[in-house]
């Protein structure tokens, strides 16, 4: 299922992107094929791949999952 994600910024780094961008309170940062085409504060469907999210403590960094 999917739900929408506002996108803040957009780093191309020529075959793939990392997308920052917000799900209700939370920043999360994706990761698309450098010819995806978005813009800052477009609404983008998103859906959550468990098998391939990480996440990070934000006031330490580390990883907690």
């Amino acid at each position: 299922m999917s739900t929408l994600a506002q996108v803040d910024l957009i780093e191309q780094l020529g075959t793939e992107n990392l997308v920052h961008f917000r799900f209700g309170p939370d920043e999360m940062i994706g990761k698309t094929g450098g010819r995806t085409q978005l813009a800052p504060n477009q609404s983008i469907p998103f859906t959550l791949q468990m098998q391939h999210a990480y996440f990070f403590d934000r006031s330490t960094g580390l990883r907690v999952r």
